[in-house]
C-alpha cells in the first residue's frame, strides 16, 4: 500500500491510496497541521481485508480525535469498497461525504469490462441516484453495450439514496 498526503489549501489535505488495505498498511499521522477537510482518493485501492478494515477505522477515529470537526470527502470509490461500506457498520466516518464512485459494467458476449464514474451533482445528489442499468461505450473503435455488474440493493446501500434506474 502506498499512501501519499498533500496539502490542497489551508486546513485541507488530499490523501491518495494505492494498493491493498491490510494489516501491514501504515496510515499517515497527519498531525503536523490543522485539518478541517480531508479528501480521501480511493481510485487505486484494489482490496481491503478484515484487519485492514480494523486499522482503517482506528486511523480515521484517531484523526477525528486529533482534528475536532474534521470533515471527510471520499472520491473515486471502487465497488469493493462501496460494498464493504454497505455491510460493515462504521467503515466510513460519520462525517464522510461520498463525492464520486465507480460502478462496474460487463459485456457478456464480448467478455469486456468497463467502469463508469458517478459524480455528485451530475449523477447523484443527497437524495437521488440516477443509475444506468446499461450503457454504450466505444472500445477499440467499436461501440459495445454493457450491463451493470453489481447488485445495487446490496452494494450501494451505504449511499442511502432513492435509486432511479434507467
Amino acid at each position: 500500500m502506498t499512501i501519499t498526503a498533500q496539502s490542497t489549501g489551508p486546513e485541507s489535505v488530499l490523501v491518495t491510496f494505492t494498493g491493498t488495505i491490510n494489516e501491514q498498511t501504515v496510515f499517515p499521522a497527519l498531525s503536523e497541521q490543522k485539518i478541517s477537510i480531508l479528501t480521501l482518493n480511493m481510485k487505486d485501492v484494489q482490496s481491503v481485508n478484515s484487519l485492514g478494515i480494523l486499522h482503517w477505522i482506528r486511523w480515521y477515529k484517531a484523526l477525528e480525535k486529533a482534528h475536532p470537526g474534521l470533515k471527510f470527502k471520499v472520491e473515486e470509490l471502487r465497488i469493493q469498497l462501496l460494498s464493504c461500506a454497505s455491510v460493515v457498520a462504521g467503515f466510513l466516518p460519520p462525517t464522510a461525504e461520498i463525492i464520486s464512485f465507480y460502478l462496474p459494467y460487463h459485456n457478456e458476449a464480448e467478455a469486456l469490462d468497463t467502469q463508469e464514474l458517478y459524480i455528485k451533482g451530475q449523477h447523484f445528489n443527497d437524495e437521488n441516484l440516477r443509475l444506468q442499468m446499461s450503457l454504450k461505450k466505444t472500445v477499440n473503435g467499436q461501440e459495445h453495450e454493457f450491463e451493470l455488474d453489481c447488485m445495487p440493493d446490496r452494494d450501494l446501500r451505504v449511499l442511502k439514496l432513492r435509486t432511479e434506474r434507467y
